[in-house]
């Protein structure tokens, strides 16, 4: 009972800081490392949502830098 209640309350932070820190910050290095387009939004999306290992070996390979260069 004492380990479940010491999970549960150190879950709690761990949540919080992965709600509201970490999905923000990898959103934004997404979009900082997407190709730059005359659209809205005014990128192209580089990683589809769609989660397998052909779209992240996709990902990789397309990965640049090119707006860090700018």
């Amino acid at each position: 009972m004492k380990n479940t209640q010491r999970f549960i309350i150190t879950a709690i932070p761990f949540t919080w800081l992965i709600a509201l820190f970490l999905i923000p910050f990898f959103i934004i290095l997404k979009i900082s490392l997407s190709d730059i387009a005359i659209a809205i939004p005014p990128y192209t999306p580089v990683l589809d949502e769609a989660f397998n290992w052909q779209n992240l070996k996709n990902f990789f390979a397309q990965l640049d830098f090119e707006s860090y260069l700018y």
